[in-house]
């Protein structure tokens, strides 16, 4: 599973493609290390924490959660989150 559990909240691994068609979620995949990921994808350029922030609102969003309780805990400049 993509989900882990922390102390402070769970933590949902995730692989991100910027510059996308449409912003979407899905499927979940495994790496070549075989870790899974929730496939996310966002139609916002990799600059300046765009694609992240667009990443966030997007899961504030489906996920009913209030934008300040999303971050990303690693990852700012790769596409694994």
């Amino acid at each position: 599973m993509p989900i882990t559990l922390c102390p402070n909240g769970v933590r949902l691994m995730i692989r991100l493609t910027p510059k996308a068609s449409k912003n979407s979620f899905g499927p979940v995949e495994f790496d070549h290390n075989e870790r899974v990921y929730l496939k996310a994808h966002v139609t916002t350029v990799p600059e300046n924490g765009k694609a992240n922030k667009t990443l966030i609102k997007n899961l504030s969003k489906s996920l009913g959660l209030p934008l300040g309780n999303i971050s990303v805990a690693s990852g700012a400049t790769n596409r694994n989150k």
